[in-house]
């Protein structure tokens, strides 16, 4: 019973922290008056000594379900846990261009 309630504490705290830093990254942006080149294709990897935070901008020019004078930005953070199972988090939300 002890060891279920850790990994439950651990995999909660790993879920914590992948969304913070893809809220982060989200916030960057958000932040940034540079304009952007679309479309945007970051990925950085061993963040935190664990976590690759993948991230995609893109307007309507390449999808078009995008609404115009928007820009679409998907952050994904992924990891391995303890078990060994990848797990992973996808946050998205329109920036105004």
């Amino acid at each position: 019973m002890l060891k279920i309630s850790i990994d439950a504490n651990s995999t909660g705290n790993e879920f914590s922290q992948a969304s913070r830093l893809a809220m982060d990254k989200i916030h960057s942006y958000e932040a940034d008056t540079i304009a952007l080149v679309i479309p945007v294709s970051a990925t950085e990897d061993n963040i935190l000594g664990k976590f690759t935070r993948s991230t995609s901008i893109v307007d309507k020019t390449v999808d078009a379900t995008v609404p115009t004078g928007l820009n679409l930005i998907e952050v994904t953070v992924a990891w391995t846990n303890p078990s060994g199972q990848t797990q992973s988090i996808i946050q998205s939300t329109y920036l105004q261009k």
